[in-house]
């Protein structure tokens, strides 16, 4: 099995001997009718495998399931019917393949997205444990063929579905969003429902960025079609749920970072000219995004001082090293 291959593909990485493995937690037989596929993983045994390759929880749960490329499903010797795929992974190709739908398509991007829609439809899995899926499928045909009735069908079954669920995941927030993207759902009031509970509803983990950034986007967008329709209460309340703390501080944090390193590295080149509007324009947003939300986080204050030793730092080696050239580029 393919989540087996991967396994011992990673424990031959990191020269981890199969005799480590406790026979109490698996043993041989256990492990090589895995291998083999004549039996399954159960959670234990992913469990005991994740382990014994030191992987985080996150790692040892996604690195057993297959996280399929557009081209993987685009495969014809690629039989994916046994395949348990990654939930968002396939969802970001049923977008793309929607996309490729859109005005005039031509014939080849048609083909492509039929055979897309056409191995996931017959994926057991998919067939088993997400229907929804499915029937987003059908209604994406349906839509483009220009079949009302059908397309109506499968949208009402899509919203029953997700209107009767207590919990959101990142499946129920894809769907919304690619929903979304459909011009036969022209009703906003549609997601004005849906997304009324988002806040409440979302069971996402902190880390899961690919599910916080199409939440945001999906309350952005809410936000601003209310505005583009004059709707008061919508711009109100999409308003305050963007406001609500939901993005990564790290990821936030990284990219202040990043622009800081450029600035400095670019001084370090000896074009300060290229670094000051840039300087500039940081410290601006790190005052108005850091200082505002970032509370617990090195706000203005704190970057002007990394910069002013960075300076006194890199002032006196260019003394040392440079002959008294300023701007020279030290990094030779």
């Amino acid at each position: 099995m393919k989540y087996m291959e991967q396994f011992n593909y990673l424990r031959k990485k990191k020269n981890l001997k199969l005799t480590y493995l406790d026979p109490v937690d698996m043993g041989r037989s256990r492990f090589y009718r895995l291998m083999s596929g004549e039996q399954l993983p159960t959670i234990a045994d992913v469990t005991t495998l994740a382990l014994f390759l030191n992987f985080t929880a996150f790692e040892g749960v996604t690195a057993f399931y297959e996280r399929p490329s557009k081209a993987d499903l685009l495969a014809p010797e690629h039989d994916t019917t046994y395949d348990i795929w990654d939930v968002a992974s396939i969802l970001e190709i049923i977008l793309t393949a929607t996309k490729n739908l859109r005005g005039h398509p031509t014939q080849a991007n048609l083909a492509q997205s039929k055979m897309i829609f056409e191995k996931i439809k017959t994926n057991l899995a998919t067939q088993k444990y997400f229907p929804t899926t499915i029937d987003l499928i059908d209604l994406i045909t349906a839509e483009y063929e220009h079949k009302p009735d059908e397309a109506d069908h499968f949208l009402t079954a899509i919203y029953d579905r997700l209107i009767k669920r207590d919990a959101w995941t990142t499946y129920e927030i894809s769907i919304i969003a690619i929903l979304a993207t459909l011009r036969r759902v022209s009703d906003t009031s549609l997601f004005v429902n849906l997304s009324s509970n988002l806040d409440e509803l979302m069971q996402i983990v902190a880390d899961d960025h690919a599910s916080m950034f199409l939440i945001n986007n999906l309350k952005y967008s809410l936000f601003i079609s209310a505005i583009y329709r004059r709707d008061h209460i919508n711009i109100k309340k999409f308003y305050k749920s963007l406001q609500k703390e939901r993005q990564s501080q790290q990821d936030t944090y990284l990219a202040f970072h990043q622009k800081f390193a450029e600035i400095l590295y670019l001084e370090l080149l000896g074009h300060p000219e290229d670094a000051e509007p840039l300087k500039t324009a940081f410290f601006s947003a790190v005052e108005v995004i850091l200082d505002n939300h970032l509370l617990d986080k090195p706000n203005k204050t704190s970057f002007l001082e990394q910069y002013q030793h960075f300076s006194d730092f890199t002032n006196a080696w260019r003394e040392d090293d440079c002959d008294g050239d300023s701007y020279a580029n030290m990094l030779y």
